[in-house]
């Protein structure tokens, strides 16, 4: 939503295929073909949105202006991944989605990144190695690290990640719910 409360983006899942269309004053535009919307901005100024990235072997995360055509910022895996450096690799082919995660605050935005289960290198490494999903901070574009929960709160596999906007969030493990919130 802008900040006149006119809606800037919308996005259109068909089976696997998603869509986002930018809201022009003359109507709905088409934008981006295999772009899935993960979120608007909350000043109104933009939205995000999740597809295959340009080399067609991943995903990245693309904020587009309000107007105009351009792509401002682009966060990839691999961008992700990077910013945790001192750590063992916590995924084996990731792909971000956009079922899960949204902005947190005007400049902070939580992305959810996942595997597809691969039953021959778990056999071969570990269920240990394989993590199904995680969520990564992004901070005006810029990537700022892997979310890191209490080991008693999420076992196994990361719940899907739900923004209130006011800096704090919402998964579900086993039967309860837990809501997150970032010291700064």
């Amino acid at each position: 939503m802008g900040p006149d409360a006119r809606p800037l983006a919308v996005g259109v899942r068909v089976a696997a295929r998603a869509t986002t269309f930018r809201v022009g004053s003359g109507g709905a535009v088409p934008h981006a073909a295999d772009r899935a919307l993960l979120d608007g901005d909350l000043s109104g100024s933009g939205f995000v949105t999740i597809g295959l990235s340009d080399s067609g072997d991943t995903t990245d995360a693309r904020w587009h202006a309000a107007r105009g055509d351009g792509t401002a910022t682009m966060v990839t895996c691999a961008d992700l991944l990077a910013s945790e450096q001192d750590t063992e690799p916590v995924h084996i082919a990731p792909n971000l989605t956009s079922h899960s995660g949204g902005h947190l605050s005007d400049d902070l935005l939580l992305l959810a990144m996942e595997d597809a289960y691969d039953e021959i290198e778990t056999e071969l490494f570990g269920a240990e190695r394989w993590r199904p999903s995680s969520h990564w901070l992004v901070s005006s574009g810029r990537p700022l690290g892997m979310i890191a929960y209490p080991d008693q709160s999420h076992p196994d596999d990361l719940t899907p990640a739900v923004p209130f906007r006011d800096g704090t969030w919402l998964t579900h493990g086993r039967d309860v719910l837990y809501r997150w919130g970032l010291d700064r």
